[in-house]
């Protein structure tokens, strides 16, 4: 009953995690897309002489000169070669892991990643929630993060059949929390979501799913996503074509609509509101602008 986690597996862990990901990714896209990216990932396995340090280094260089993937990034990337040129910075990567063991927060700016890898500056950013249960995400004792600091299986006894049921459901979480229920964007403010991640775990979810888990209304929709899987039924998009994602879409949705409310007397909520509602009055105006001066008469 425990997550074991490959991450420190260098560098299979990211063939692992693009192998994922294409699969993932299957059901939506089809085979042909899987082919495709399969294909790639064949092609980088075939580049193996860029492994090592001096030329991964040199890789992240190019990233940055050649501006792709955007801000986030390039930051990353900037953050990671000023980090690499000062001394120690693996144990101080390692040392950040055991001295504030819990998973951040991060921005898109070029601080948020220098301070994710430094002992210290790491307690200075927002603390990322777990949203089942509004427990701080790897947040274990002391030796866990000792072992998981150094080892390269990492555990994790954070498991139940609520988190089975989520993890094999094919539900789609990754950008949730990154948009509040009134169209607040919420992207650029890691603190915020940071609040609401923690707001939305005090709703007990993972108790929820664990009574989900055990239907057998829920138990038949795995069962026949699972069969269309083995049929090669990809055109199927798995968020609306099963009931057990459709339930899971309403109990995420109206949890997240409860954590918002809650949090309405933020100040730093109620101010990022007030911006919004100001900028879609503006835009609004300029709209209505326009469009007089387009019907005034000539």
């Amino acid at each position: 009953d425990a997550w074991v986690s490959y991450d420190a597996l260098e560098p299979f862990n990211l063939i692992f995690a693009n192998i994922a990901d294409v699969g993932d990714n299957l059901e939506l896209m089809g085979p042909q897309y899987a082919e495709e990216r399969f294909q790639l990932v064949s092609a980088a396995l075939g580049k193996g002489i860029t492994s090592s340090t001096y030329l991964q280094g040199l890789g992240q260089l190019m990233d940055l000169v050649s501006g792709e993937g955007g801000g986030y990034k390039l930051n990353r990337t900037l953050a990671n070669l000023v980090n690499n040129q000062l001394p120690l910075a693996g144990m101080r990567n390692d040392m950040a892991k055991i001295v504030n063991p819990e998973m951040r927060e991060l921005g898109s700016d070029f601080w948020s990643h220098i301070a994710n890898r430094n002992p210290i500056l790491k307690g200075t950013l927002p603390v990322k929630y777990d949203m089942l249960n509004g427990k701080s995400l790897n947040n274990g004792n002391f030796c866990q993060s000792a072992f998981n600091a150094v080892s390269p299986i990492q555990l994790c006894f954070d498991k139940g059949p609520g988190r089975n049921f989520l993890f094999n459901s094919g539900y789609d979480m990754r950008i949730f929390a990154y948009t509040a229920p009134d169209g607040t964007s919420l992207v650029k403010y890691p603190e915020l979501r940071s609040k609401l991640q923690n707001a939305i775990g005090q709703f007990n979810l993972e108790e929820q799913l664990n009574e989900l888990a055990l239907s057998s209304d829920i138990q038949a929709s795995m069962a026949q996503m699972e069969n269309d899987k083995r049929l090669g039924n990809y055109e199927l998009n798995p968020m609306q074509a099963y009931r057990h994602n459709r339930i899971l879409r309403r109990l995420f949705q109206r949890a997240l609509k409860r954590a918002w409310v809650s949090l309405g007397d933020d100040p730093d909520i109620i101010r990022l509101q007030n911006e919004r509602r100001t900028l879609i009055q503006n835009n609004k105006y300029s709209l209505q602008t326009t469009t007089n001066i387009r019907n005034f008469p000539k």
